[in-house]
Protein backbone atom coordinates (compact mmCIF):
# COMPACT_ATOMS: atom_id res chain seq x y z
CA UNK A 1 0.00 0.00 0.00
CA UNK A 2 3.27 2.21 0.87
CA UNK A 3 5.00 2.02 -2.23
CA UNK A 4 1.51 2.11 -4.23
CA UNK A 5 1.25 5.91 -2.82
CA UNK A 6 4.75 6.34 -3.01
CA UNK A 7 4.38 5.59 -6.82
CA UNK A 8 0.91 7.72 -7.30
CA UNK A 9 2.69 10.35 -5.50
CA UNK A 10 5.60 10.59 -7.97
CA UNK A 11 3.29 10.75 -11.33
CA UNK A 12 1.41 13.55 -9.41
CA UNK A 13 4.74 15.37 -9.24
CA UNK A 14 5.33 14.29 -12.93
CA UNK A 15 2.35 15.43 -14.16
CA UNK A 16 2.45 18.94 -12.08
CA UNK A 17 6.00 19.78 -13.47
CA UNK A 18 4.89 18.76 -17.11
CA UNK A 19 1.77 20.86 -16.79
CA UNK A 20 4.52 23.75 -15.05
CA UNK A 21 6.63 24.02 -17.85
CA UNK A 22 3.89 23.70 -20.67
CA UNK A 23 2.05 26.49 -19.16
CA UNK A 24 4.62 28.75 -17.90
CA UNK A 25 4.10 32.10 -19.57
CA UNK A 26 7.23 33.43 -21.81
CA UNK A 27 9.47 35.88 -20.90
CA UNK A 28 10.34 38.91 -22.81
CA UNK A 29 13.16 41.36 -22.72
CA UNK A 30 14.05 44.50 -24.39
CA UNK A 31 17.74 44.80 -26.00
CA UNK A 32 19.41 48.06 -26.45
CA UNK A 33 21.61 49.14 -28.51
CA UNK A 34 25.39 49.42 -27.25
CA UNK A 35 27.87 51.03 -29.92
CA UNK A 36 31.50 50.12 -29.23
CA UNK A 37 33.87 52.59 -28.21
CA UNK A 38 37.56 52.89 -29.16
CA UNK A 39 39.60 50.22 -31.11
CA UNK A 40 37.66 47.07 -32.34
CA UNK A 41 40.62 44.91 -32.00
CA UNK A 42 39.24 42.67 -28.84
CA UNK A 43 43.05 42.25 -27.89
CA UNK A 44 43.32 45.33 -26.41
CA UNK A 45 39.81 46.85 -25.43
CA UNK A 46 38.67 47.10 -22.16
CA UNK A 47 37.04 43.99 -20.34
CA UNK A 48 33.44 45.10 -20.36
CA UNK A 49 32.70 44.54 -24.05
CA UNK A 50 35.80 42.41 -24.87
CA UNK A 51 33.89 39.58 -25.51
CA UNK A 52 31.38 40.89 -27.98
CA UNK A 53 34.20 42.27 -30.44
CA UNK A 54 35.35 38.74 -31.53
CA UNK A 55 33.08 38.91 -35.44
CA UNK A 56 33.79 37.61 -38.75
CA UNK A 57 33.22 40.10 -40.98
CA UNK A 58 32.33 40.73 -44.32
CA UNK A 59 34.88 40.65 -46.92
CA UNK A 60 35.85 42.35 -49.67
CA UNK A 61 38.75 41.48 -52.17
CA UNK A 62 40.45 42.29 -55.70
CA UNK A 63 43.70 41.23 -56.76
CA UNK A 64 45.69 43.06 -59.96
CA UNK A 65 49.27 42.32 -61.51
CA UNK A 66 48.51 38.19 -62.02
CA UNK A 67 46.84 37.18 -65.60
CA UNK A 68 45.06 34.28 -63.43
CA UNK A 69 44.13 35.16 -59.87
CA UNK A 70 44.62 32.45 -57.31
CA UNK A 71 41.07 33.06 -55.98
CA UNK A 72 38.12 33.69 -57.33
CA UNK A 73 36.94 37.24 -56.75
CA UNK A 74 34.04 39.02 -56.00
CA UNK A 75 32.77 40.76 -58.75
CA UNK A 76 32.52 44.58 -56.95
CA UNK A 77 32.21 46.45 -59.99
CA UNK A 78 29.25 45.24 -61.55
CA UNK A 79 27.56 45.07 -58.41
CA UNK A 80 28.74 48.83 -57.22
CA UNK A 81 27.05 50.09 -60.70
CA UNK A 82 23.89 48.87 -60.07
CA UNK A 83 23.49 50.39 -56.26
CA UNK A 84 26.01 53.60 -56.69
CA UNK A 85 24.58 56.19 -60.05
CA UNK A 86 26.95 59.26 -59.39
CA UNK A 87 30.72 58.90 -58.23
CA UNK A 88 32.96 62.15 -57.74
CA UNK A 89 34.16 63.20 -61.22
CA UNK A 90 38.08 61.79 -60.44
CA UNK A 91 39.31 60.00 -57.43
CA UNK A 92 43.17 60.27 -56.51
CA UNK A 93 44.59 56.44 -56.34
CA UNK A 94 44.57 55.28 -59.60
CA UNK A 95 43.19 52.24 -58.56
CA UNK A 96 39.91 52.62 -56.57
CA UNK A 97 38.46 50.37 -54.30
CA UNK A 98 34.80 49.55 -55.01
CA UNK A 99 32.52 47.47 -53.11
CA UNK A 100 29.18 47.11 -52.05
CA UNK A 101 28.13 45.93 -48.39
CA UNK A 102 24.92 44.94 -47.61
CA UNK A 103 23.16 46.10 -44.05
CA UNK A 104 20.18 45.25 -42.85
CA UNK A 105 17.85 44.87 -45.81
CA UNK A 106 19.66 47.39 -47.73
CA UNK A 107 23.08 47.38 -50.10
CA UNK A 108 25.47 50.83 -49.69
CA UNK A 109 28.47 51.46 -52.34
CA UNK A 110 31.45 52.50 -50.82
CA UNK A 111 34.75 53.45 -52.42
CA UNK A 112 38.36 53.53 -50.60
CA UNK A 113 40.26 56.16 -52.04
CA UNK A 114 43.68 58.05 -51.44
CA UNK A 115 44.59 61.40 -50.47
CA UNK A 116 47.72 61.90 -53.13
CA UNK A 117 48.40 60.06 -56.09
CA UNK A 118 50.74 57.02 -55.89
CA UNK A 119 52.94 55.41 -58.48
CA UNK A 120 51.78 51.96 -59.48
CA UNK A 121 54.27 49.78 -61.12
CA UNK A 122 53.52 48.34 -64.45
CA UNK A 123 54.65 44.80 -65.58
CA UNK A 124 56.98 44.81 -68.64
CA UNK A 125 56.90 43.82 -71.82
CA UNK A 126 58.72 39.99 -72.71
CA UNK A 127 61.64 42.64 -74.51
CA UNK A 128 62.09 44.89 -71.61
CA UNK A 129 63.94 44.98 -68.83
CA UNK A 130 62.29 43.07 -65.63
CA UNK A 131 60.47 44.63 -63.20
CA UNK A 132 62.77 43.03 -60.17
CA UNK A 133 66.59 43.31 -60.97
CA UNK A 134 68.47 40.17 -59.97
CA UNK A 135 70.67 41.74 -57.60
CA UNK A 136 68.09 43.60 -56.09
CA UNK A 137 66.03 40.39 -54.31
CA UNK A 138 64.82 41.73 -51.54
CA UNK A 139 63.26 45.17 -52.94
CA UNK A 140 59.62 45.21 -52.35
CA UNK A 141 57.22 47.27 -54.58
CA UNK A 142 54.87 49.68 -52.81
CA UNK A 143 51.30 48.53 -52.31
CA UNK A 144 48.03 51.56 -52.85
CA UNK A 145 47.00 53.66 -49.69
CA UNK A 146 44.15 54.04 -48.79
CA UNK A 147 43.12 56.42 -46.18
CA UNK A 148 39.66 57.99 -47.70
CA UNK A 149 36.11 56.14 -47.18
CA UNK A 150 33.49 57.13 -49.07
CA UNK A 151 30.14 55.61 -47.94
CA UNK A 152 26.38 56.32 -49.23
CA UNK A 153 25.23 56.19 -46.09
CA UNK A 154 22.10 57.72 -47.02
CA UNK A 155 21.64 55.05 -49.35
CA UNK A 156 20.73 57.15 -52.07
CA UNK A 157 23.17 55.94 -54.87
CA UNK A 158 25.28 59.37 -54.87
CA UNK A 159 28.44 59.21 -53.06
CA UNK A 160 28.99 62.68 -54.05
CA UNK A 161 27.01 64.65 -51.11
CA UNK A 162 29.13 62.31 -48.74
CA UNK A 163 31.77 63.65 -46.63
CA UNK A 164 35.15 61.52 -46.87
CA UNK A 165 36.00 59.66 -43.84
CA UNK A 166 39.72 59.98 -43.18
CA UNK A 167 42.01 56.98 -41.68
CA UNK A 168 42.81 56.69 -38.08
CA UNK A 169 46.63 57.39 -37.65
CA UNK A 170 48.97 53.43 -38.15
CA UNK A 171 51.34 53.91 -34.65
CA UNK A 172 53.53 51.61 -33.25
CA UNK A 173 54.31 49.43 -36.01
CA UNK A 174 56.54 49.84 -38.86
CA UNK A 175 55.47 47.69 -42.07
CA UNK A 176 57.32 47.54 -45.57
CA UNK A 177 56.31 49.43 -48.38
CA UNK A 178 54.86 46.63 -49.78
CA UNK A 179 52.55 45.98 -46.82
CA UNK A 180 49.81 49.09 -46.33
CA UNK A 181 47.44 48.69 -43.62
CA UNK A 182 44.65 51.25 -42.87
CA UNK A 183 41.73 51.32 -40.64
CA UNK A 184 38.58 54.20 -40.57
CA UNK A 185 36.82 55.23 -37.43
CA UNK A 186 33.30 54.17 -36.40
CA UNK A 187 30.52 54.79 -38.71
CA UNK A 188 26.94 55.11 -37.14
CA UNK A 189 23.57 55.09 -39.37
CA UNK A 190 20.52 54.34 -39.91
CA UNK A 191 19.81 50.84 -41.36
CA UNK A 192 15.97 49.60 -42.37
CA UNK A 193 15.68 46.60 -40.77
CA UNK A 194 12.60 44.41 -41.60
CA UNK A 195 10.76 47.92 -42.47
CA UNK A 196 11.94 48.71 -39.09
CA UNK A 197 14.26 51.98 -39.01
CA UNK A 198 17.55 51.10 -36.57
CA UNK A 199 20.85 52.47 -35.15
CA UNK A 200 23.89 50.76 -36.27
CA UNK A 201 27.66 50.97 -36.56
CA UNK A 202 30.33 49.57 -38.00
CA UNK A 203 34.33 50.28 -38.70
CA UNK A 204 36.05 49.00 -42.03
CA UNK A 205 39.66 47.86 -42.03
CA UNK A 206 42.21 46.43 -44.02
CA UNK A 207 45.22 46.44 -45.98
CA UNK A 208 47.22 46.20 -49.19
CA UNK A 209 49.99 44.12 -50.08
CA UNK A 210 52.48 43.65 -53.40
CA UNK A 211 54.79 41.34 -54.04
CA UNK A 212 56.88 39.79 -56.81
CA UNK A 213 56.35 36.60 -57.87
CA UNK A 214 58.97 36.25 -60.44
CA UNK A 215 61.27 38.87 -62.21
CA UNK A 216 58.52 39.49 -64.38
CA UNK A 217 55.32 38.80 -62.30
CA UNK A 218 53.76 41.12 -59.99
CA UNK A 219 50.93 40.36 -57.07
CA UNK A 220 48.71 43.05 -55.68
CA UNK A 221 45.67 42.27 -53.47
CA UNK A 222 43.39 44.50 -51.16
CA UNK A 223 41.63 42.83 -48.49
CA UNK A 224 38.90 44.95 -46.24
CA UNK A 225 36.74 43.88 -43.69
CA UNK A 226 33.44 45.61 -42.23
CA UNK A 227 32.83 44.92 -39.17
CA UNK A 228 29.97 45.31 -36.73
CA UNK A 229 30.32 47.62 -33.98
CA UNK A 230 27.21 47.42 -31.90
CA UNK A 231 25.59 44.74 -30.74
CA UNK A 232 22.54 44.54 -27.95
CA UNK A 233 22.08 44.08 -24.55
CA UNK A 234 19.09 43.60 -21.95
CA UNK A 235 18.16 41.82 -18.56
CA UNK A 236 15.90 39.03 -18.25
CA UNK A 237 14.36 37.81 -15.07
CA UNK A 238 14.08 33.69 -15.50
CA UNK A 239 12.62 31.48 -12.43
CA UNK A 240 13.44 34.39 -10.38
CA UNK A 241 17.02 34.76 -11.37
CA UNK A 242 18.28 37.97 -12.93
CA UNK A 243 20.23 37.15 -16.33
CA UNK A 244 22.07 39.39 -18.39
CA UNK A 245 21.44 38.93 -21.93
CA UNK A 246 23.45 39.81 -24.70
CA UNK A 247 23.44 39.52 -28.53
CA UNK A 248 25.77 40.06 -31.53
CA UNK A 249 25.71 40.98 -34.56
CA UNK A 250 28.28 37.75 -35.33
CA UNK A 251 28.62 38.22 -39.40
CA UNK A 252 28.22 41.61 -39.44
CA UNK A 253 25.25 42.34 -41.46
CA UNK A 254 23.17 45.02 -39.29
CA UNK A 255 20.34 41.94 -38.25
CA UNK A 256 20.93 40.26 -35.04
CA UNK A 257 18.69 37.19 -35.92
CA UNK A 258 20.46 35.04 -37.93
CA UNK A 259 21.29 30.94 -37.58
CA UNK A 260 23.92 28.93 -38.07
CA UNK A 261 23.92 26.29 -40.82
CA UNK A 262 26.24 24.09 -41.65
CA UNK A 263 27.04 23.10 -45.52
CA UNK A 264 28.60 19.58 -45.58
CA UNK A 265 30.28 20.22 -48.96
CA UNK A 266 32.20 22.64 -47.45
CA UNK A 267 35.07 21.06 -45.68
CA UNK A 268 38.54 22.28 -44.06
CA UNK A 269 41.70 20.31 -43.82
CA UNK A 270 40.99 16.59 -43.61
CA UNK A 271 37.65 17.11 -44.07
CA UNK A 272 36.89 18.92 -40.67
CA UNK A 273 33.60 20.85 -40.77
CA UNK A 274 33.07 24.54 -40.40
CA UNK A 275 29.37 26.34 -39.73
CA UNK A 276 28.57 29.41 -41.53
CA UNK A 277 28.23 31.24 -38.34
CA UNK A 278 24.60 33.55 -37.87
CA UNK A 279 24.76 35.53 -34.46
CA UNK A 280 25.65 34.75 -31.15
CA UNK A 281 23.98 35.06 -27.60
CA UNK A 282 25.25 35.36 -24.59
CA UNK A 283 23.67 34.56 -21.15
CA UNK A 284 25.13 36.45 -17.90
CA UNK A 285 28.64 36.50 -19.83
CA UNK A 286 29.75 39.08 -16.65
CA UNK A 287 29.66 35.76 -14.14
CA UNK A 288 32.57 34.12 -17.20
CA UNK A 289 36.06 35.46 -16.51
CA UNK A 290 39.50 34.96 -18.51
CA UNK A 291 39.45 36.71 -21.78
CA UNK A 292 40.53 33.39 -23.44
CA UNK A 293 37.19 32.34 -22.74
CA UNK A 294 35.08 34.03 -25.77
CA UNK A 295 35.60 35.26 -29.35
CA UNK A 296 34.87 33.16 -32.51
CA UNK A 297 34.59 29.49 -30.65
CA UNK A 298 31.36 28.85 -28.69
CA UNK A 299 33.09 25.87 -26.94
CA UNK A 300 35.63 28.16 -25.28
CA UNK A 301 33.40 29.30 -22.68
CA UNK A 302 30.35 28.68 -21.13
CA UNK A 303 28.15 31.79 -21.73
CA UNK A 304 28.44 31.96 -25.54
CA UNK A 305 26.18 30.03 -27.80
CA UNK A 306 25.59 30.41 -31.39
CA UNK A 307 22.11 31.92 -31.92
CA UNK A 308 19.14 29.19 -32.88
CA UNK A 309 15.44 28.84 -31.88
CA UNK A 310 16.41 27.13 -29.09
CA UNK A 311 18.46 27.67 -26.04
CA UNK A 312 19.06 25.28 -23.31
CA UNK A 313 20.14 27.11 -19.91
CA UNK A 314 20.55 24.47 -17.28
CA UNK A 315 18.43 21.24 -17.64
CA UNK A 316 15.51 22.75 -19.80
CA UNK A 317 15.29 23.80 -23.28
CA UNK A 318 13.65 27.76 -24.25
CA UNK A 319 12.19 28.53 -27.57
CA UNK A 320 13.78 31.55 -28.79
CA UNK A 321 12.66 34.35 -30.55
CA UNK A 322 14.02 37.57 -31.71
CA UNK A 323 13.51 40.25 -33.78
CA UNK A 324 15.48 41.26 -36.85
CA UNK A 325 16.50 44.60 -35.39
CA UNK A 326 16.92 42.92 -32.09
CA UNK A 327 15.45 44.68 -30.16
CA UNK A 328 13.01 42.51 -28.58
CA UNK A 329 13.91 38.94 -27.60
CA UNK A 330 11.65 35.83 -26.17
CA UNK A 331 12.38 32.67 -24.44
CA UNK A 332 9.27 30.31 -23.89
CA UNK A 333 9.78 26.87 -22.01
CA UNK A 334 9.53 24.55 -25.06
CA UNK A 335 7.52 21.60 -25.49
CA UNK A 336 9.90 19.68 -27.20
CA UNK A 337 10.62 16.03 -26.15
CA UNK A 338 14.11 15.67 -24.40
CA UNK A 339 16.85 13.35 -23.93
CA UNK A 340 20.39 12.82 -22.97
CA UNK A 341 24.01 12.46 -24.77
CA UNK A 342 26.85 11.52 -22.72
CA UNK A 343 30.81 10.91 -22.79
CA UNK A 344 33.34 9.98 -20.54
CA UNK A 345 34.69 13.75 -20.11
CA UNK A 346 32.78 16.04 -17.70
CA UNK A 347 32.64 19.37 -17.96
CA UNK A 348 32.72 19.34 -21.76
CA UNK A 349 31.48 22.18 -24.30
CA UNK A 350 30.18 21.05 -27.48
CA UNK A 351 28.83 22.04 -30.67
CA UNK A 352 26.21 19.21 -32.23
CA UNK A 353 23.88 20.09 -35.68
CA UNK A 354 20.95 18.05 -37.69
CA UNK A 355 18.99 19.37 -40.01
CA UNK A 356 17.52 22.38 -38.32
CA UNK A 357 20.00 23.62 -36.07
CA UNK A 358 22.89 24.24 -34.59
CA UNK A 359 23.01 23.68 -30.83
CA UNK A 360 25.59 24.05 -27.99
CA UNK A 361 25.63 21.06 -25.22
CA UNK A 362 27.29 20.99 -21.91
CA UNK A 363 28.54 18.04 -19.89
CA UNK A 364 27.96 17.65 -16.22
CA UNK A 365 30.10 15.85 -13.61
CA UNK A 366 28.76 12.69 -15.35
CA UNK A 367 29.49 13.35 -18.50
CA UNK A 368 25.82 14.04 -19.15
CA UNK A 369 23.51 16.71 -21.34
CA UNK A 370 20.02 17.15 -22.47
CA UNK A 371 19.62 17.65 -26.13
CA UNK A 372 16.01 17.24 -27.78
CA UNK A 373 15.44 13.80 -29.10
CA UNK A 374 16.49 13.07 -32.81
CA UNK A 375 19.34 12.38 -34.99
CA UNK A 376 22.51 14.64 -34.25
CA UNK A 377 26.09 14.86 -34.98
CA UNK A 378 28.93 16.50 -33.35
CA UNK A 379 30.58 19.24 -35.27
CA UNK A 380 33.25 20.68 -32.20
CA UNK A 381 34.41 20.61 -28.39
CA UNK A 382 36.67 21.77 -25.97
CA UNK A 383 37.82 19.91 -23.13
CA UNK A 384 39.12 22.51 -20.54
CA UNK A 385 40.85 21.78 -17.47
CA UNK A 386 42.52 25.20 -16.83
CA UNK A 387 43.68 25.26 -13.29
CA UNK A 388 43.31 21.23 -12.84
CA UNK A 389 47.15 20.60 -13.89
CA UNK A 390 50.13 22.02 -11.93
CA UNK A 391 53.71 21.68 -13.79
CA UNK A 392 55.05 18.83 -12.04
CA UNK A 393 52.88 15.90 -11.38
CA UNK A 394 52.86 14.21 -7.82
CA UNK A 395 55.07 11.45 -7.20
CA UNK A 396 53.40 8.49 -7.88
CA UNK A 397 49.95 9.91 -9.56
CA UNK A 398 48.85 8.95 -12.63
CA UNK A 399 49.28 11.44 -15.34
CA UNK A 400 45.94 13.51 -16.51
CA UNK A 401 44.65 13.46 -19.85
CA UNK A 402 46.82 16.00 -21.22
CA UNK A 403 49.70 15.49 -19.52
CA UNK A 404 49.83 12.04 -21.30
CA UNK A 405 48.99 13.69 -24.35
CA UNK A 406 52.04 15.72 -24.28
CA UNK A 407 54.46 13.18 -22.98
CA UNK A 408 53.21 10.73 -25.36
CA UNK A 409 52.70 12.49 -28.93
CA UNK A 410 55.06 15.57 -28.14
CA UNK A 411 57.85 14.54 -25.94
CA UNK A 412 60.52 16.70 -24.00
CA UNK A 413 58.33 19.66 -24.01
CA UNK A 414 58.43 22.65 -21.85
CA UNK A 415 55.17 24.50 -20.91
CA UNK A 416 55.35 28.46 -19.90
CA UNK A 417 53.02 31.80 -19.78
CA UNK A 418 49.80 31.69 -18.69
CA UNK A 419 48.22 28.33 -17.07
CA UNK A 420 45.59 27.71 -19.55
CA UNK A 421 45.16 23.68 -20.35
CA UNK A 422 42.88 22.76 -22.97
CA UNK A 423 42.51 20.84 -26.04
CA UNK A 424 40.01 21.71 -28.91
CA UNK A 425 38.73 19.47 -31.68
CA UNK A 426 36.49 19.22 -34.83
CA UNK A 427 34.69 16.52 -36.14
CA UNK A 428 34.77 15.04 -40.00
CA UNK A 429 32.13 15.23 -42.42
CA UNK A 430 31.87 11.71 -41.82
CA UNK A 431 31.38 11.43 -38.22
CA UNK A 432 28.29 8.91 -37.39
CA UNK A 433 25.25 10.59 -36.95
CA UNK A 434 23.97 9.20 -32.97
CA UNK A 435 19.94 8.76 -32.20
CA UNK A 436 18.74 10.88 -28.93
CA UNK A 437 15.24 9.46 -27.35
CA UNK A 438 13.41 10.56 -24.70
CA UNK A 439 13.88 9.72 -21.55
CA UNK A 440 17.41 7.21 -22.80
CA UNK A 441 21.09 8.62 -23.04
CA UNK A 442 22.95 8.68 -26.41
CA UNK A 443 26.74 7.84 -26.29
CA UNK A 444 28.34 10.72 -28.10
CA UNK A 445 31.80 9.42 -29.25
CA UNK A 446 34.75 11.88 -28.82
CA UNK A 447 38.18 12.69 -26.85
CA UNK A 448 41.00 10.60 -25.39
CA UNK A 449 42.55 8.40 -26.43
CA UNK A 450 44.05 10.45 -28.87
CA UNK A 451 46.90 9.37 -31.50
CA UNK A 452 49.08 11.10 -34.10
CA UNK A 453 48.52 10.66 -37.58
CA UNK A 454 51.46 11.35 -40.14
CA UNK A 455 49.94 12.24 -43.88
CA UNK A 456 52.45 12.89 -46.83
CA UNK A 457 52.21 14.01 -49.93
CA UNK A 458 54.68 14.80 -53.11
CA UNK A 459 54.73 18.57 -54.17
CA UNK A 460 56.49 20.67 -57.14
CA UNK A 461 60.74 19.31 -57.42
CA UNK A 462 59.89 15.68 -55.97
CA UNK A 463 59.90 17.33 -52.68
CA UNK A 464 57.70 15.17 -50.17
CA UNK A 465 55.27 17.27 -47.90
CA UNK A 466 54.66 15.79 -44.66
CA UNK A 467 51.42 16.89 -42.07
CA UNK A 468 50.58 15.34 -38.68
CA UNK A 469 47.05 15.54 -37.08
CA UNK A 470 45.94 14.74 -33.63
CA UNK A 471 43.07 12.34 -33.76
CA UNK A 472 40.53 11.80 -31.47
CA UNK A 473 38.33 8.58 -30.46
CA UNK A 474 35.54 9.47 -32.63
CA UNK A 475 37.99 10.52 -35.69
CA UNK A 476 37.45 14.27 -35.07
CA UNK A 477 40.86 16.24 -35.51
CA UNK A 478 42.38 18.39 -32.68
CA UNK A 479 42.94 22.58 -33.86
CA UNK A 480 44.00 24.12 -30.29
CA UNK A 481 46.29 22.15 -27.52
CA UNK A 482 47.64 24.23 -24.76
CA UNK A 483 49.45 22.43 -21.77
CA UNK A 484 49.65 25.21 -19.30
CA UNK A 485 49.72 27.71 -20.97
CA UNK A 486 52.15 26.93 -23.73
CA UNK A 487 52.11 24.73 -26.99
CA UNK A 488 54.25 21.77 -26.42
CA UNK A 489 57.36 21.00 -28.25
CA UNK A 490 57.40 20.61 -31.48
CA UNK A 491 56.82 16.60 -32.10
CA UNK A 492 60.23 15.30 -34.45
CA UNK A 493 60.30 12.50 -37.08
CA UNK A 494 62.66 10.51 -39.18
CA UNK A 495 62.24 8.99 -41.88
CA UNK A 496 64.39 5.60 -43.05
CA UNK A 497 65.09 2.72 -45.14
CA UNK A 498 63.44 -0.81 -44.38
CA UNK A 499 67.59 -1.38 -43.51
CA UNK A 500 67.26 1.00 -41.50
CA UNK A 501 69.43 4.04 -42.99
CA UNK A 502 68.26 7.35 -42.18
CA UNK A 503 66.61 9.21 -45.18
CA UNK A 504 65.79 12.42 -43.67
CA UNK A 505 64.96 14.03 -39.87
CA UNK A 506 62.94 16.92 -38.84
CA UNK A 507 60.06 18.84 -36.61
CA UNK A 508 56.48 19.21 -37.61
CA UNK A 509 55.29 23.23 -37.56
CA UNK A 510 52.30 24.44 -35.40
CA UNK A 511 49.65 25.68 -38.75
Amino acid sequence: MGRCLIRQASRLATAVLVLSALTARAETVSLQLKKIEGNLDRMRAPAGDQMFRGLYPQQFFRQTGLEQPFRQEQDHEAEFAQVITKEPPAYKSKQPFRAVAKLGTQRFGFVLDSDQPAEEPKPPAADEEPLLPADAADQLPSSPRYNRLLFDLNANGDLTDETAIEALPQVGVGYPRSYTPFSFPRVDLTLDVGGTPVDFAFAISGYSNAQYLTEQQLYQYTNVSLNSAAYREGELTLDGRKLKIVVTDFNSNGRFDDVSVIDANVQGAGGTLYPQYGDMIFIDPDAESGGYRFGYDPTAGDAQHPLAKLLCLGDRFYDLHITPAGDTLTLTPSPTAIGHVSNANQGYRALVYNDQMLLKVQGNAEGRAPLPVGSWRLLSYTLDRTGSETDTPQAGAEPSLFQALANAVLPGSRMQGPQLTLISARAKGDYPAFTVREGESAEMLFGPPYKPVVSGNFVQGGMLSLGMDIVGAGGEVCDNLLVNGGRPGKPSFTITTPDGETVAQGSFEYG
